[in-house]
């Protein structure tokens, strides 16, 4: 690739090496860099802070100092003192003599060292605001920010190059006069300071790029028919026409469905009819072109071909006949409309999929079904039919699909798609294909996601995720250590960005260590990790990167429509996907090998939505399409499960693009917010992939993660160990297990289908009955209300984030519901494994019993009993541990460090062992049978 980074360094790419350690180094650039490093001298600087002034200070003190305690590219910097009086402040940093070029300039690009993080305080909020200030051969004044898109402020504690590009070229005769600051809600009468180093004006000139050659041929999607839903009935699907319509119909045992359409204009209405009735019109369909003009009528020849219906236009732009196809098919329930431009050079803006006007609807909310955080597709309940509308991401050229936001009085809106212009102004050309579906049963409307299903189940599904932070191995080992000797046995920990940096440095695409650690260190701590039973993985992502970094380059940054770089995270842009997905390549494969771990955290890819990561660099393969983004992010995580070995998971959020992509990721939604609705999860995502709990607390964080079939996050102390003991013993029965059947319980405590729970809108706070293939059964409560059950003849009562998880073949149960005695919480835990009981201060005489909290672990060595609290009353069957019959017990008293410090030995009666815990140095006990 050829470069062009008039600032950047003598590049490490094949640098340096630790001679006692034999490991490259690629990671943070010197601070130092001396003008001879760089290609291109700077425009201003620091050095002579003569040349500066303070200029209209107002609500505030500031003052203007030259230093060296924070330096960049040369050996002085400009320091900014500043102590606000109101939260409404500025100042200006002016020159004292504009600066002027000899040519036309558009990019201005400057060291900026902030006062604020994006996270922890002072808040973020309170940063000042940078601006650049022009003033233009016409004496107009401009003052542009110096972040034009992503995390504004001076929220970076450490160097970062600020990038502005223009919105127009200016002339020599313009001048640059300085940076102006200015804060809305500032840090009122707190002392910050401020760094500024060299500044480049300069005009841009962007030279040809080569890449990697991406695959032609993907992995996924699997199939042609792609994000076609499922359908559970015999079916049979027929096109005909009349005289003014063509019928798409399907004929199954469950009914009869017709999309009629316009025989003479591919945008016209669409009709639907049910058994012959019509329910609902689809209208308002449209196309909306690049100068803001709409089309809803397009002239054009049809035919019919293979029961698909195609539709042969020219459209008249800028005095040319551009050719525009369209087409309509049925597939199950679903009719699929496609259309697609001719030629290279795009004139289509949006693509509007409809409107449904109804007074007798309402709007389901899908939980991790969403465009872009609160920009949310949703189902149409009208008729007790479902209607849902997508586009094909996996076959749109598309910039990103947005639900928009139409007229309140606008019941439901199938959204649109979006082409944006590239740099070089032009757009994609149309390519596009969209689903309707309406079905009688909304889990034929949920549309499948087409990728291969995460390799990795027998690694991971019976096993926890655990985060750490921070440096301090002392105190990551005594987490580790702590909930090991608890029996937290089976976990996969990831350790988070400090293992990179120190402070502010850059965290990612690198190789280097922080170096308060060292590579030897960190070796010597993940090999300690391992003995532990753990599975280990390091922080990497390739979404941020820092302009610190040895191997940054501005032709790696992405860029927006208007050329401007995006603020990815404080002090990071965000990279091309396309020099994400060869820097993994290249930088993966060395990571683990060099600290020997064993599964990936790759944050921030599936955090956010592939639209926010679409580079429109015209210069890159897939420029503007959505569709690159993730494509070569999903690639990209692929990847990083060969590289390392074992699974590789993200942070989520927006992830059910990239389900079996990746192995798993943070459930992050706002399910407390959400209506209580798992299909979308348990049927499409579910059997791809193993997501990590991540919503509620206590007893909610249990039930949430049960509805929704995911894995356990551990949290701290008792309550890891207690989240722990709840699931892992059955996850193996249902992560990434097909589900059998779901049901919705109302009040009053009758089951019903997901369809029928829809309608009668009992999805705020229902009761779940979830079935698995496996055998195992899920009783969940989200209801104020009690809800009294029978099983196995068992009379049981759940409160509010109760659950009753068992599978009747095996002795399997995490159960958390009323004594029938007290009508306090009884929380039980059987497997054959583990055991766990918490009788919440009230005695128990069943075969898992006595008073207190406490665990039975089955270890290498046999088993464990580890009490949670003194005074615990221990009283259970040996028979639970596989022990039908036995005279006598020894016990093993340990203590925290694990020396024994008791030897006792317990008489056996009805093969019960009894004992009280009432020692504060007794840890835990290790168990023995004398038969």
């Amino acid at each position: 690739m050829k470069r062009n980074f008039f600032f950047s360094l003598l590049l490490f790419s094949t640098i340096l090496a630790f001679s006692q350690e034999g490991a490259s180094t690629v990671g943070e650039r010197p601070y130092e860099i001396s003008e001879s490093a760089v290609s291109r001298k700077s425009t201003f600087d620091f050095m002579n802070i003569d040349k500066w002034q303070i200029v209209s200070p107002t609500n505030c003190d500031v003052e203007l100092t030259r230093t060296s305690e924070q330096i960049a590219t040369v050996p002085f910097s400009g320091k900014i003192e500043y102590e606000t009086k109101q939260q409404e402040a500025s100042f200006f940093v002016s020159l004292k003599e504009p600066i002027s070029l000899d040519e036309a300039w558009d990019c201005l690009d400057i060291w900026t060292f902030g006062d604020h993080w994006l996270w922890g305080e002072p808040a973020s909020h309170t940063a000042m605001q940078a601006y650049a200030v022009v003033e233009d051969s016409y004496k107009r004044r401009h003052e542009v920010n110096l972040v034009q898109s992503g995390y504004a402020g001076m929220v970076h504690k450490y160097w970062m190059l600020n990038h502005v590009k223009f919105p127009q070229s200016f002339s020599p005769n313009a001048k640059f006069l300085g940076i102006k600051f200015k804060g809305n809600n500032t840090d009122v009468g707190v002392k910050h300071n401020l760094y500024l180093s060299s500044g480049y004006l300069y005009k841009e000139e962007l030279s040809p790029l080569t890449f990697k050659p991406f695959p032609n041929e993907l992995p996924f999607p699997l199939r042609k028919e792609t994000i076609l839903p499922s359908n559970f009935s015999e079916y049979q699907n027929k096109t005909v026409q009349t005289k003014n319509s063509f019928q798409l119909s399907y004929k199954g045992k469950d009914g009869e469905l017709t999309y009629a359409i316009d025989k003479s204009n591919p945008l016209g209405d669409i009709v639907v009819l049910w058994n012959n009735k019509t329910v609902q019109t689809i209208n308002n369909r449209k196309l909306i072109l690049a100068d803001n003009s709409e089309l809803s009528i397009i002239p054009a020849i049809t035919k019919i071909q293979n029961d698909t219906i195609w539709f042969n236009a020219n459209i008249l732009w800028q005095k040319e006949n551009i050719p525009l196809d369209f087409f309509y098919t049925v597939r199950q329930k679903s009719l699929i409309i496609g259309i697609e431009q001719k030629g290279n050079e795009g004139f289509i803006k949006e693509i509007h999929s409809g409107e449904i006007h109804s007074t007798d609807n309402y709007k389901v909310v899908v939980p991790f079904l969403k465009y872009n955080n609160s920009d949310r597709p949703t189902i149409l309940v009208n008729s007790n039919l479902f209607t849902f509308i997508i586009y094909d991401f996996y076959y749109t050229h598309a910039s990103s699909f947005s639900v928009g936001n139409p007229n309140a009085k606008i019941p439901f809106s199938g959204g649109k798609t979006i082409y944006v212009s590239k740099t070089d102004g032009k757009r994609n050309p149309v390519r596009d294909k969209l689903f309707i579906t309406v079905s009688p049963n909304v889990q034929e409307v949920l549309p499948t996601i087409d990728n291969p299903p995460s390799p990795m189940r027998s690694m991971q599904a019976d096993r926890l995720w655990a985060i750490n932070g921070g440096s301090d191995l002392d105190k990551l080992g005594r987490f580790v250590s702590d909930l090991r000797n608890r029996g937290v046995e089976k976990v996969s920990i990831r350790y988070h960005e400090d293992f990179w940096r120190e402070g502010g440095e850059s965290y990612t695409f690198r190789l280097t260590p922080n170096p308060q650690l060292g590579i030897k260190k960190i070796q010597d701590y993940i090999q300690f990790v391992k003995s532990n039973d753990w599975r280990v993985g390091l922080y990497t992502n390739y979404t941020d990167m820092a302009t610190v970094n040895s191997l940054f380059d501005p032709d790696w940054i992405k860029q927006g429509s208007s050329g401007e770089w995006e603020v990815s995270w404080s002090r990071c842009y965000s990279p091309k996907p396309q020099i994400a997905w060869e820097q993994e390549a290249i930088l993966a494969p060395q990571i683990g090998k060099l600290y020997n771990t064993n599964h990936s955290y790759c944050d921030v890819h599936t955090a956010v939505a592939p639209s926010t990561r679409v580079d429109y660099d015209y210069r890159v393969p897939d420029a503007g399409m959505m569709r690159g983004v993730i494509n070569r992010y999903g690639m990209l995580l692929m990847n990083e499960r060969k590289a390392y070995g074992g699974p590789v998971y993200s942070e989520g959020g927006n992830h059910w693009w990239y389900a079996g992509l990746v192995d798993g990721n943070y459930a992050n939604d706002d399910l407390e917010q959400l209506p209580v609705f798992p299909d979308f999860q348990l049927l499409k995502i579910h059997p791809l992939q193993m997501d990590a709990g991540n919503r509620g607390k206590d007893y909610a964080y249990i039930a949430y993660t049960f509805a929704y079939g995911n894995i356990g996050i551990l949290s701290e102390g008792i309550d890891a160990i207690r989240r722990y003991a709840f699931l892992q013993p059955v996850q193996d029965e249902y992560v990434m297990r097909n589900v059998k059947s779901i049901e919705y319980a109302d009040v009053k405590g009758v089951l019903f289908n997901s369809s029928q729970a829809v309608i009668k809108k009992i999805l705020e706070k229902p009761r779940l009955k979830i079935v698995y293939e496996t055998g195992l059964e899920m009783f969940i409560n989200f209801n104020e209300k009690e809800w009294d059950l029978t099983i196995n003849n068992d009379k049981i009562k759940l409160p509010q984030f109760g659950f009753y998880v068992y599978n009747p073949k095996k002795k399997l149960l995490s159960s958390s519901f009323l004594a029938n005695k007290t009508s306090k919480r009884l929380d039980k835990v059987v497997s054959p494994e583990l055991l766990y009981i918490n009788t919440h201060g009230e005695n128990s005489n069943e075969n898992l019993g006595g008073r207190g909290e406490y665990l039975l672990k089955k270890e290498k060595f046999g088993w464990e009993i580890i009490p949670f609290s003194k005074e615990t009353e221990f009283n259970f069957s040996l028979s639970l541990l596989g022990f039908e019959s036995a005279y006598s017990v020894q016990l093993r008293v340990l203590n925290d460090t694990g020396s024994i410090i008791e030897l006792r030995e317990l008489l056996v009666s009805d093969n019960k062992v009894q004992f009280t815990h009432d020692n504060n140095e007794n840890y835990k006990y290790r168990l023995a049978i004398v038969e």
